[in-house]
């Protein structure tokens, strides 16, 4: 009996002592996110972000935009355009351009230049397409300047990964106001015109870039 008495008081004595032990191993560990991520505190490093759209180099085009933060939810960018382009869309035509788009960007998520974004913009756009023509009779190369003015509202999305790396997409529509100056004796009809040239259009496009 005292051997009994001995050994329940023993495990009454021990009971404290592995119930404190349990507990100190239920305690969640603590686990730290090293994932790299963007966040405002980089914003503070990183306002800047040099963009391509690889897209366009199918069509001949170089597109080019420079964006830089303001703050938290806003930045303005700046995009230039070079076009050296003759195939099916001109009629075998060639056709030579350049194009500026000043852009702001408010972003509804954030901070920027990340997240779901509703940009502004204007655009001009200045072209030549010169290729070979028949008119009044006879063929010969004829050339037609355009100028187009104009602007719009994009939305879209821009994210970034790990640090350094942005890619974007976005849409919208864009209204223009347009001139030509033909060669002598030649009109609108004779040229294969594109259609992103028309008074309403769509602006889309996507980019890869570079925050610095």
């Amino acid at each position: 009996m005292k051997t009994l008495l001995s050994f329940l008081t023993g495990i009454l004595l021990l009971l404290p002592l592995c119930e404190s032990r349990a507990q100190v191993r239920r305690e969640p560990s603590v686990r730290r996110d090293t994932r790299p991520t963007y966040s405002s505190d980089q914003d503070a490093e990183y306002r800047n972000v040099i963009k391509i759209s690889p897209l366009s180099l199918v069509a001949a085009t170089g597109s080019f935009a420079y964006e830089r933060v303001i703050n938290e939810r806003m930045s303005g960018q700046l995009g230039l355009q070079f076009t050296r382009y003759s195939g099916w869309v001109t009629g075998g035509r060639s056709l030579r351009g350049f194009a500026v788009t000043p852009e702001f960007r408010y972003f509804l998520t954030g901070p920027a230049p990340q997240g779901f974004f509703v940009a502004p913009f204007l655009r001009y756009r200045q072209s030549s397409l010169t290729g070979e023509i028949t008119a009044a009779g006879r063929n010969f190369n004829g050339t037609v300047d355009i100028n187009n003015f104009g602007g719009g509202v994009l939305i879209g999305g821009q994210y970034i990964l790990g640090q350094r790396v942005s890619v974007e997409g976005f849409i919208g529509p864009t209204v223009n106001g347009r001139s030509y100056k033909f060669t002598e004796g030649t009109t609108e009809s004779d040229y294969n015109i594109p259609n992103f040239f028309s008074p309403v259009w769509f602006r889309t496009g996507f980019t890869v870039g570079f925050l610095f």
